[in-house]
């Protein structure tokens, strides 16, 4: 081999070379943007996750809040119903007391007017 084609050839494996070595840095380049890419996309998924959570949680909180003021609510018609069978028993004591006492006026009148009829 002359030393004309060595030189061509040498210049020709250092052309290659250098296209290979650009083809690198161009790939290289584009996995970094990428790498970027994925990594912004990365945060974005990790802060609507935590806003997910966040929100997970204030419902938690809200419905715990609820279920307080329900069982207050219950606790409180249960008084109002203890209550009211109180009113009621109450009531018909006093309609049963009524009752006895027109019963004994009745007998009363009935013997005022037998007295009454007995001095004439």
């Amino acid at each position: 081999m002359k030393l004309g084609d060595m030189a061509r050839a040498h210049k020709t494996l250092i052309e290659s070379l250098r296209e290979f070595s650009k083809a690198v840095n161009l790939s290289s380049e584009q996995v970094a943007a990428a790498s970027q890419e994925l990594t912004a996309v990365s945060e974005e998924a990790a802060q609507a996750s935590n806003s997910v959570a966040e929100s997970a949680g204030d419902i938690a909180h809200s419905s715990d809040n609820q279920l307080k003021d329900i069982l207050e609510i219950v606790s409180a018609m249960e008084e109002m119903s203890a209550q009211i069978e109180e009113v009621f028993s109450n009531a018909q004591n006093i309609n049963n007391i009524a009752e006895d006492i027109s019963d004994k006026s009745d007998g009363g009148r009935e013997k005022n007017k037998r007295c009454h009829y007995a001095d004439e």
